[in-house]
């Protein structure tokens, strides 16, 4: 799925992005190298909506600044914490920039 990343760091770009459950990186085994890792809580209806970077994102639209963790930015229009970037070497799939997890709908529940 495409979105459209705005806020901290530059102009609007649109960005590959993949939505995985909060366990996802732990069957993976890996976790990202700053902030933290999605959170059960994270894909419950009605939760804050968040994001994990990639580290080329991170590193080259916001310097590799730590300060990133828990800004806000727009995914969609949508205001979205920043919780995470991931190691350099991760790039599962190669083409997702960022990640946020999967939240059922109610239909679903």
């Amino acid at each position: 799925m495409f979105t459209t990343f705005s806020g901290a760091g530059g102009a609007p770009a649109t960005y590959f992005t993949s939505q995985v459950t909060a366990n996802a990186f732990t069957l993976l085994g890996v976790q990202p190298m700053l902030g933290r890792d999605f959170a059960l809580s994270d894909q419950q209806p009605g939760a804050t909506p968040v994001v994990i970077l990639r580290n080329d994102l991170w590193r080259s639209r916001f310097g590799r600044s730590p300060s990133i963790i828990v800004a806000t930015v727009r995914l969609n229009g949508v205001p979205t914490v920043v919780i995470g970037a991931m190691p350099t070497d991760f790039s599962f799939p190669d083409d997702q920039a960022l990640r946020t997890p999967l939240v059922p709908t109610e239909e679903a529940l």
